[in-house]
């Protein structure tokens, strides 16, 4: 849109009572004071359309950078600056999105179903298998693990130290 904007050097002339102010053919009979007036909303809209075009980092190639003082080149300017922005946004959240569902993460690292219990250097093991569903290798990939030690002799009834080995 900017670029055909840009291109239309006929179109600059948009709004032609602000030309005419400019060209002192306006025929109030107060004619400093409207020139003065339209002079501080030409350049209040110059200076704006330059913060834009420096914030978006925009229009710097351009013959006019002013466009021909058109205020319609600013409403337009800073609607397809939002737009952008707003795509942009949009485009990053569905990525983001996609790329952290730890849902669907869950359900392709899958363990075994059975568990080894292993005594080795004086100390209990737990070994089960872990693996990657994906196509990819799991890469520096730790594991914790709780156990939960509950001792008790043949009848039922709770060891009196309450202490049980260590599950490593």
């Amino acid at each position: 849109l900017l670029y055909l904007a840009a291109n239309n050097a006929d179109d600059y002339q948009c709004i032609p009572d602000l030309h005419a102010w400019r060209n002192k053919t306006h025929h109030r009979h107060d004619n400093t004071s409207d020139r003065h007036a339209v002079d501080f909303w030409v350049r209040f809209v110059r200076a704006l359309m330059f913060s834009i075009e420096t914030m978006m980092t925009i229009g710097y190639g351009i013959e006019d950078p002013w466009f021909g003082d058109c205020p319609m080149m600013l409403v337009l300017i800073s609607a397809q600056s939002m737009i952008g922005i707003f795509a942009s946004s949009i485009l990053f959240g569905i990525v983001l999105t996609r790329v952290s569902r730890a849902d669907q993460r869950a359900m392709t690292v899958v363990f075994s179903e059975k568990a080894i219990v292993r005594a080795a250097h004086n100390s209990l093991y737990l070994v089960l298998r872990v693996a990657e569903m994906r196509k990819h290798q799991l890469t520096q990939a730790y594991t914790h693990a709780y156990a939960i030690n509950d001792s008790s002799n043949v009848i039922g009834d709770t060891d009196a130290e309450g202490e049980g080995n260590a599950v490593h």
